[in-house]
């Protein structure tokens, strides 16, 4: 009875063998179905990790070239908005702090980091230097605005007495410089790596 299945006809092939063609054809089609999807998978992860690492990269610059505008409050030489600005006759200057810029420096600030979220991907040592910069100039209206009292608008421009109070924010300007300019530099060069 089962030789029938080995030997149907005589020269030909068992009926058997006429079953593993295409079943190893099928078997083989499937395995390689599924090794493409495997292969398919492996390649998409990697292309979303590059996706998203280049996207969070181009975020970062972006919130370094936002901070960079705040550098601007900082400056040596005057402008619209520089906080810490020099009066005087060419033999004897003073240092003096602007209200307005001050209080603009303040809100960009806010604007800046909180608002526009810029915050969230900037480096500690950034960071530091930018709200260390915030925070001596908020004591110092704080002070000013404590001497002329409460109720009392402060002035315009205001005599900054401690030379040292300029030059830390002298200071802290070229660090932030340094710092950023780095950073930006090192998120273009990734971009242009990767684009």
């Amino acid at each position: 009875m089962i030789d029938w299945l080995w030997h149907p006809v005589k020269d030909s092939k068992p009926y058997w063998m006429e079953f593993v063609g295409p079943t190893l054809t099928l078997l083989l089609a499937i395995f390689g179905y599924w090794w493409a999807l495997k292969v398919w998978k492996k390649q998409k992860s990697i292309e979303q990790h590059i996706w998203s690492g280049q996207q969070v990269e181009t975020a970062r610059v972006a919130a370094c070239k936002a901070v960079w505008g705040l550098l601007a409050f900082m400056s040596e030489k005057e402008h619209s908005k520089t906080v810490f600005v020099k009066r005087g006759d060419n033999q004897h200057k003073t240092n003096h702090l602007r209200v307005a810029q001050a209080k603009e420096y303040l809100q960009k600030i806010e604007e800046v980091w909180f608002l526009q979220g810029h915050g969230l991907l900037i480096s500690q040592g950034v960071r530091d230097d930018i709200f260390e910069f915030r925070s001596r100039v908020y004591r110092f209206l704080e002070k000013e605005q404590r001497k002329v009292g409460a109720g009392n608008e402060l002035p315009d421009l205001i005599e900054v007495e401690e030379e040292r109070l300029v030059s830390e924010v002298a200071a802290l300007r070229e660090r932030l410089n340094t710092t950023l300019r780095k950073e930006i530099g090192k998120g273009l060069h990734v971009e242009v790596l990767e684009g």
